[in-house]
Parts: C-alpha cells; sequence; structure tokens
C-alpha cells in the first residue's frame, strides 16, 4: 500500500497535517483560533483549515465519514460552526 505523508503550508512540524494511505486521508487534530475565541470562533477557524487541508489532499469536507470533537469541558455543547457546511453530511464521532 501506497502511504504519502501531506504538508501543505512549508512548516516544519513534527506531524503530518495529512496522510493519504489505501484510498483515505487522515487528518491531523487541529486547534485553530486566537486566545481571546469563544468556542464557536475557534470551531469555524478549526473547520475551514480542515477544509483546506483536505481540498489540498485531493477530497473536502462531503467525504468525511468519522471526526473526533474534544472539548475542554463537558458543559460545552458541540458548536454550530461544525453544522452547517453545503452540502454536508454528519458523520460518525
Amino acid at each position: 500500500m501506497k502511504v504519502e505523508y501531506l504538508n501543505f503550508d512549508g512548516r516544519e512540524r513534527p506531524y503530518s497535517q495529512a496522510v493519504r494511505a489505501g484510498g483515505f486521508v487522515y487528518t491531523a487534530g487541529a486547534s485553530i483560533g486566537d486566545p481571546g475565541d469563544d468556542v464557536e470562533a475557534q470551531t469555524t477557524k478549526t473547520m475551514d483549515y480542515l477544509a483546506d487541508v483536505l481540498k489540498q489532499s485531493g477530497t473536502d469536507l462531503q467525504h468525511v465519514v468519522k471526526a473526533s470533537v474534544l472539548l475542554p469541558h463537558h458543559g460545552h455543547r458541540l458548536p454550530q460552526g461544525r453544522r452547517g457546511r453545503p452540502g454536508q453530511h454528519a458523520p460518525a464521532d
């Protein structure tokens, strides 16, 4: 099986932004946002980042089959920024 380790922004990091293997694309965890951002703003920025990584990997959010979301506090609800994107289905969590 061919495995490709993908980085798109030219930054040196100890992990790959995405790995393509066996017809699948796996993305690294991401938390994008400014320290003052609320959970909605962080979620929107993270989803935009992941959409870009997937696009550069040759796929898109429409093909996501599994997503894991880690929230810092049990009282937080899944932010709306993760839902409601054009054509997006609900992947397994």
